[in-house]
């Protein structure tokens, strides 16, 4: 039997020093030119090895639909 995996908010105990809230500011030209560099990224074609999904990772690594998911995630969802 597997725990469940915590919350990225939970500080793990016997910390020494707690996080404080930042923030993370990136030119807003950067993240144009990602945009960009994402949307003329192409995906692979199929292959045996990128179409076996096993819920999105397989034995050969994340799966063709997990990428192209991804990405159109990344290009129609994602707040940037």
């Amino acid at each position: 039997m597997t725990s469940p995996t915590p919350a990225f908010s939970a500080v793990p105990a016997g910390v020494q020093q707690q996080p404080t809230p930042f923030q993370v500011h990136i030119e807003e030209q950067k993240v144009q030119g990602l945009k960009t560099l994402l949307g003329l990224s192409p995906v692979a074609k199929e292959t045996f090895e990128n179409v076996r999904d096993e819920g999105g990772h397989g034995r050969f690594g994340v799966s063709r639909g997990w990428v192209m998911d991804a990405k159109k995630v990344w290009e129609e969802e994602f707040d940037w």
